[in-house]
């Protein structure tokens, strides 16, 4: 029996991709509807992101994909940097 296993480097990897499997799946959306938006915080401004977030906060009805943006906003896009 082999007592060989992964690096902690690597259990660590594997568990913050199945963190945000799990966070990505409890919106019920598509991974490629994720992908997209990721895709698109990636090109924007912070002012277009606070933009985008605020429109998002004020529809009086929000789809999976809305709550899922607004918790990748908060989430994520906290570092800001000018240029």
């Amino acid at each position: 029996m082999s007592t060989e296993r992964l690096n902690e480097s690597s259990i660590n990897d594997l568990t913050d991709f199945k963190n945000t499997l799990e966070f990505v799946n409890s919106f019920d959306i598509d991974v490629y509807e994720a992908i997209t938006v990721i895709d698109d915080l990636l090109k924007m401004s912070w002012e277009e992101i606070e933009d985008w977030r605020n429109h998002l906060l004020t529809n009086y009805t929000k789809t999976n994909l809305d709550n899922f943006i607004i918790k990748l906003i908060d989430s994520y896009c906290s570092n800001i940097v000018d240029d």
